[in-house]
Order: C-alpha cells, then structure tokens, then sequence
C-alpha cells in the first residue's frame, strides 16, 4: 500500500502545472503566462495575435454562417415545440435499456469493463461492468460512496439485464441517471 501512495503521490507532482519556459534575461528567472510566484493583476488575453486577411476571413465566412445554423436550428425548435405543445407530434419514448449499454459499451464507460460470461453459459453473453467506490448524491441530496456499482449488459442484443448499487437491485431508468451522473464528473 505504501508503494501505491508514493507512486501516486509522484503522479500527483508531475500532473502539476509547471511554469513558462521563458528566461528573464537579466535575472535569469522564469516569467510568463505560467509564472507561478507573479500573480497577474488582471486577464491578459490580447497576446494572440490573428493577422488582419485571417480575421476578415473569419469574419466574413465563419461568423455570418455560424449565426445563420444557430439561427435555422433554433426555429426548428421553435416550431417543434408549438407542434408539441397542439398535440400534433409527441416525443419518442425513451428504451432505457439500449441507452445504459450505449453508454456502457461505446461510451467512456467502456474502460469499466470487468468480466464476460464464458461461451455456452446458461446466462447468455453477459458483461459486467464493476465501478468500484461509486461516487453518488442520494435522494435527500447528500454525497454517497458505494462500493461497488455493477452493471450487466447483454453483448448479443445490446440492452442493459441488471445492475445493483452494493445489494440494492436497481432498475434501467436509475442506472441510466446514474451512468449519467458519473460521466458528468
């Protein structure tokens, strides 16, 4: 354990912002805009500097464009919404189940990824996805760690099977807001 915490703790100083390469010339101390012992007084963000051809070629194709699809998108939604709202669309039904194995298998929760059922098994072809020491916020808003967070995917058909948060057996709908919440972290 300890040799665990040291290699972590060398992790922790190397992920560290380090300061500018940039050499004073009389002093010979490092300056610039990751000086770490100089705080700056206020944001200095006019360094970059953008030629006058690439600014006029930004402002006369990227900008104009960049409104107008802002722009059609949002009537599209505009006008989606007045058609929801008569009742003359509704919004397709959620399937819960193929959204968890989405995230899942093809998401970031990818690397979660612990065990498959062997081949002929009387399960199917079932992966477990472990998340172990669960980070989660509970109903009365306060911050919980599970330990363990498992959730079975079946492979052949790409739909979520079940999954418990320690020995509480959780449904599609809560895994989804779970797989969500940590995704957001």
């Amino acid at each position: 354990m300890a040799v665990t915490r040291k290699k972590n703790e060398v992790i922790r100083e190397r992920a560290k912002r380090t300061m500018s390469l940039s050499v004073g010339k009389m002093t010979g101390a490092l300056l610039g805009s990751l000086n770490m012992v100089d705080a700056a007084d206020e944001l200095d963000m006019d360094h970059i500097y953008v030629p006058f051809t690439d600014f006029l070629w930004g402002f006369t194709f990227i900008g104009p464009f960049s409104y107008f699809l802002w722009r059609y998108r949002t009537i599209i939604l505009r006008i989606r919404q007045f058609l929801w709202k008569h009742g003359l669309i509704k919004p397709m039904d959620c399937d819960y189940e193929a959204m968890c194995a989405t995230l899942c298998l093809e998401q970031t929760q990818a690397v979660h990824y612990y065990a498959r059922t062997p081949e002929g098994s009387s399960l199917g072809n079932i992966a477990g996805f472990f998340f172990a020491n669960f980070a989660y916020v509970d109903n009365d808003c306060n911050y919980q760690v599970a330990d363990l967070f498992a959730v079975d995917i079946d492979l052949d058909t790409k739909r979520f099977v079940k999954a418990k948060l320690d020995d509480i057996n959780v449904n599609a709908k809560e895994t989804l807001i779970l797989l969500w919440f940590i995704t957001s972290l």
